[in-house]
């Protein structure tokens, strides 16, 4: 075979070979990205907290009761208060000065909170479902950051799909191998939701 005919070939393999690369990448975001879970990863009872002090919180809670599923919601849980009552931890990340303010906390003071919530809900063996209901709109830094420190943690992810108009919610998950669900609205949350605990 001529030189320029093994250059050829080599640069059609390193083609084909990128292309497959990129379906591999793309199929394994596929499998990651689910309508809900095929079986439930959490147990009752849960315990709700919110990332960042905003109401989303109570939501999520709100969806719980719905659902008839048996929770307690604390905005300022703290790794102290996992004990044996609960079997998961629910955390819905979603920022509010106000709440921050409020609760008496500094960003970096709720940045170790949730750290060593989900670290001592890991070591406990407790189920983790992280839950972002805002919008793109709603989305800075301290947000973001809040995301990037759950999302390790999490059994399973279920967020508003306009939240995730950059991708960086669903790249986290595809980064963690954790299991997503994006839905259209907040009222789209109640089934996947169901769905970790039934």
């Amino acid at each position: 075979m001529r030189r320029w005919q093994w250059s050829l070939l080599l640069v059609v393999f390193w083609l084909v070979a990128g292309a497959n690369f990129g379906c591999t990448r793309e199929h394994r975001a596929d499998t990651l990205t689910v309508p809900n879970l095929p079986r439930p990863v959490a147990r009752e009872r849960a315990l709700v907290t919110t990332a960042g002090q905003s109401t989303d919180g109570l939501i999520t809670a709100k969806i719980l009761e719905r659902l008839s599923i048996s929770y307690e919601f604390r905005s300022r849980v703290t790794a102290e208060d996992l004990t044996s009552r609960f079997q998961s931890l629910i955390v819905t990340v979603g920022v509010a000065s106000t709440g921050l303010r409020a609760a008496g906390l500094t960003e970096e003071e709720e940045r170790v909170r949730v750290v060593e919530l989900l670290r001592e809900a890991r070591s406990r063996g407790m189920a983790v479902v992280v839950v972002y209901l805002g919008g793109a709109n709603r989305r800075g830094r301290f947000t973001d950051d809040l995301l990037s420190l759950a999302v390790p943690y999490a059994d399973y992810l279920v967020a508003v799909r306009e939240g995730d108009r950059d991708h960086l919610i669903s790249e986290l998950a595809e980064t963690y191998g954790v299991y997503i669900t994006l839905t259209k609205d907040i009222e789209g949350v109640r089934m996947p939701l169901g769905s970790a605990f039934r």
